[in-house]
């Protein structure tokens, strides 16, 4: 059976942005997905992580503009007041 995670939600620039954000260690990997660019699509990694890591997953909205994705992912680790993570 598939998990279900809390999709969060933050806004900038009238771009809005889901993500997951499961687990409550200190430690936090920022899981960026390829492909679907959907957050949810990375549950079966969220599950075996979030036992020792918390977990950020962000969907990525419509954006054409690098720019734009580095700055919308660093809102979300700045709302979630994360300073560092493992990438992943």
């Amino acid at each position: 059976m598939i998990e279900k995670y809390d999709i969060r939600l933050h806004s900038y620039s009238n771009i809005e942005w889901e993500y997951i954000s499961h687990g409550e260690s200190i430690r936090v990997i920022l899981f960026l997905n390829g492909g679907l660019r959907i957050a949810e699509s990375a549950y079966q990694y969220i599950k075996i992580f979030c036992g020792d890591y918390r977990v950020i997953v962000p969907t990525y909205p419509p954006i054409h503009n690098v720019d734009d994705i580095v700055i919308g992912i660093n809102e979300i680790l700045q709302k979630e007041h994360i300073n560092s993570t493992l990438l992943e």
